[in-house]
């Protein structure tokens, strides 16, 4: 069962004329004997053989993300040791085996993202396939692209290739995903924003993206339901449905779910409905319920999924501790309760995404949200570490930039603080967004260390001029009147003394 579940076309269960096609079958059994000797492999460093056999194994268990991304972790590993391999050889022609063998060849030559593009386009052309038609393929599809995407900007490469942003979109197009298909097609028109082509074919983007979201927030599926118990199902899961029927989606879910507990659906749709109320009690049994499935099947993502739920509660409860913080400002328990229970919180998450980066070292989100964490906790070399390579994300690279211009202002580090807003700030497209305002003012703050630190007349100025389009744009932004004067006067001594 996919993890997304995007892009899966259905199928007539024939493949073209009179013939037909057998359904694939996926078997978790013989791809967990391949997935057991693939785990040995790793822990004697043959890392290339690794990525045979989880390739071989993912043959039967196809959309398991969790093994398309130690794919992609024994990748980096092989590549960081330098040595060479044979290039494989596909299993059949069938067109799983053929985009598994592209994958294959992708992750031993990861650095060029035109092998995770031909890798995305075969699970693609998989994905349309008859005979895989209960199989999402397009989940395998969306991870690669994504991946080919985000590589084609890497700082490793010389320049970002214009037409592979545009083949990656056509793929999304394809799978249905308009949200990554406007993304790539805005990265290509901000490598060439002369390209009058590309801004009308934004527009036709957008349009798909606005009828789809149009069609999914007015239910369009529910006129294809025929069975009535189903239609009662869906609309029971409505935000306007009464506690009855909520009750009921849940025994329905849970009914299904113990009839066969190893149908990750079922998990899934029980987990939800459990989630649904907000209560506590059921979202510690939709917990339990993902920890045992982890267990037994070691599949990552259950576990994480607890995670959230945990870390969901955790805001939650510190909303409330704070209203009662609030309401009684002069109740020293209500906020030590806070406090505490923050800390609290801090503690899990840093757990949390430091396990998760673990799982996934390639994913420079994860690697941004542990970064703050590891900063809020006071940890600054850990999080400079981290957020360093959080920046070769562009979506979070400004905020990366502005949280790592943090630590090393925590560590008395200001040129490198300045380097590194600034490199932030001039990558940032709006300067005078909320991000553009954080960036510009820890750029001030930056300066203004070194200033101070160094009686440097000219940083102060920097500084100075910096406080200067801050006020000039929003003059009740954080202490911005405050660290105006406090630069002026510091100005002033220098003159004094001079």
């Amino acid at each position: 069962m996919a993890f997304f579940g995007f892009g899966k076309k259905q199928a007539d269960g024939s493949g073209g004329g009179d013939t037909a096609v057998t359904p694939y079958s996926p078997d978790r059994r013989k791809a967990e004997r391949f997935y057991e000797h693939a785990h040995k492999a790793v822990e004697t460093r043959r890392h290339d053989y690794a990525i045979e056999l989880f390739i071989s194994g993912l043959r039967f268990d196809p959309v398991n993300m969790d093994i398309h991304e130690q794919v992609l972790e024994n990748a980096k590993r092989w590549k960081v040791s330098g040595e060479k391999s044979s290039k494989p050889k596909p299993a059949s022609d069938a067109p799983l085996d053929r985009a598994l063998h592209a994958e294959q060849v992708w992750a031993l030559d990861f650095t060029d993202p035109r092998t995770a593009y031909r890798a995305m386009e075969l699970f693609v052309e998989a994905d349309g396939d008859p005979r895989y038609a209960d199989t999402a393929l397009g989940d395998v599809a969306l991870w690669l692209g994504q991946f080919a995407m985000d590589y084609n900007q890497s700082p490793n490469l010389k320049a970002a290739d214009k037409k592979l942003f545009l083949l990656t979109r056509d793929r999304f197009k394809d799978i249905g995903v308009f949200d990554r298909a406007l993304e790539a097609h805005s990265r290509a028109i901000r490598l060439d924003p002369s390209d009058m082509k590309l801004h009308d074919e934004l527009k036709e983007l957008e349009a798909l993206k606005y009828t789809q979201d149009r069609k999914e927030a007015e239910g369009g599926a529910m006129g294809n339901i025929k069975d009535a118990d189903a239609q009662e199902l869906l609309q029971a899961e409505g935000r306007s449905a009464n506690q009855g029927a909520v009750d009921r989606v849940l025994a329905a879910r849970r009914e299904a779910y113990e009839a066969d507990p190893d149908d990750t659906d079922n998990l899934n749709k029980l987990v939800e409905a459990l989630l649904r109320s907000e209560e506590e009690e059921r979202e510690n049994e939709a917990i339990g319920l993902l920890q045992k499935a982890f267990g037994e099947t070691k599949t990552y993502r259950f576990k994480s999924r607890a995670g959230d739920i945990r870390i969901k509660q955790f805001g939650r409860q510190l909303r409330d501790a704070r209203a009662a913080a609030k309401k009684n400002p002069n109740d020293k328990a209500a906020r030590a309760r806070h406090d505490a229970l923050q800390r609290e919180r801090l503690l899990f998450e840093l757990g949390e995404y430091g396990e998760r980066v673990e799982h996934y070292p390639t994913d420079l989100r994860l690697k941004f949200e542990y970064g703050r964490r590891l900063l809020q906790n006071g940890d600054h070399d850990d999080a400079i570490a981290m957020l360093q390579q959080a920046t070769g994300d562009p979506k979070s690279r400004s905020a990366a930039s502005l949280l790592l211009g943090k630590a090393f202002n925590a560590k008395g580090w200001h040129d490198e603080a300045i380097d590194t807003v600034n490199r932030g700030f001039e990558e940032h497209e709006i300067k005078d967004d909320a991000v553009g305002k954080e960036l510009r003012y820890e750029r001030m703050n930056s300066l203004l260390g070194k200033g101070e630190r160094e009686k440097n007349a000219e940083a102060l100025r920097e500084a100075q001029a910096d406080a200067s389009s801050l006020l000039r744009v929003d003059i009740n932004f954080k202490d911005i009147r405050a660290k105006m004067e406090r630069i002026k006067a510091l100005l002033a001594e220098l003159q004094s003394t001079a």
